[in-house]
């Protein structure tokens, strides 16, 4: 802002303009100063602008539907168990093969552990029972999607009052509280209603909750909805040992087949089947 000033400044100690040309010259600078630094001074929205535009033609990219040998999908049926047939996985653009000509059946009841080194496969066997992924070959049969329950390592907890977050996806109206404080005291947080002022006070979870509290809701939510299978993907990641062992005590007590993805050397105690995956295939 000193520049047009310093320029006219001689010009006006000898006469040559009348004060007022310092601030006409002052507004022109300035004008002209910020046309010239438009880019510069939005170079970072215009960053930001084509950084979105990349990422959602490349996801455009993705959703084209491209011609595939039906020899290289992994068929899904339905039916009362789960088993897998010569089951080979791809990632999803057919670049590398995590695991190669897997079969095994899951006995009712019984409990599996998935373990492994990092990205050896083990969350994408999840993948393909959920029907994720299908690139591939063999056979998943799996029984119906209600039979069956997922929890992440980072679990899905609606913006919603503690009610509904503990028997989502499923209708809140068909349970009691009775039942739904005695679940909370069995995954330890019976506190939480107190917290935030009763069952029917709507919440954002996310931030109201730890990674650890969200694990205990998911698991919460799993023993109320009784699935026959449990599908695990270090759902019990962010909890210590002494409640870890609570959790897993109740998926005893519900009767389901548990499949589990973990690191924990202290999970495979609460498993029957141990499927070990090297790394290589």
């Amino acid at each position: 802002a000193l520049i047009p000033a310093a320029l006219i400044a001689p010009l006006y100690f000898n006469g040559s303009v009348e004060f007022g040309e310092i601030t006409r010259g002052g507004i022109a600078f300035t004008h002209v100063f910020n046309g010239l630094s438009l880019f510069i001074s939005q170079f970072g929205a215009l960053s930001s602008y084509k950084a979105n535009i990349d990422r959602l033609g490349s996801f455009m990219e993705q959703l084209e539907t491209r011609p595939v040998d039906p020899c290289s999908t992994i068929s899904l049926r339905i039916g009362t168990g789960l088993e897998l047939e010569s089951v080979t996985i791809l990632t999803p653009d057919y670049a590398r093969v995590l695991v190669k000509e897997l079969s095994l059946r899951f006995p009712p009841g019984a409990s599996c552990i998935i373990v492994g080194p990092s990205g050896s496969g083990k969350s994408s066997i999840l993948r393909v029972i959920a029907g994720l992924w299908q690139a591939g070959q063999g056979v998943v049969t799996r029984p119906p999607p209600e039979e069956m329950m997922f929890l992440p390592q980072q679990p899905y907890v609606p913006v919603s009052t503690l009610r509904e977050a503990l028997c989502y996806p499923r209708p809140s109206s068909s349970v009691l509280p009775k039942k739904l404080l005695d679940v909370l005291h069995r995954v330890n947080l019976s506190d939480i209603p107190t917290r935030v002022g009763g069952l029917d006070v709507e919440k954002n979870w996310r931030e109201v909750l730890s990674l650890g509290e969200q694990q205990r809701l998911s698991f919460a939510r799993l023993v109320l909805a009784a699935p026959s299978f449990a599908v695990l993907d270090e759902a019990t990641s962010a909890l210590d040992p002494t409640n870890q062992l609570a959790l897993y005590t109740l998926l005893e007590e519900i009767g389901a087949t548990v499949i589990s993805v973990g690191h924990r050397e202290s999970l495979r105690v609460f498993h029957d089947f141990i499927l070990q995956l090297v790394g290589d295939g």
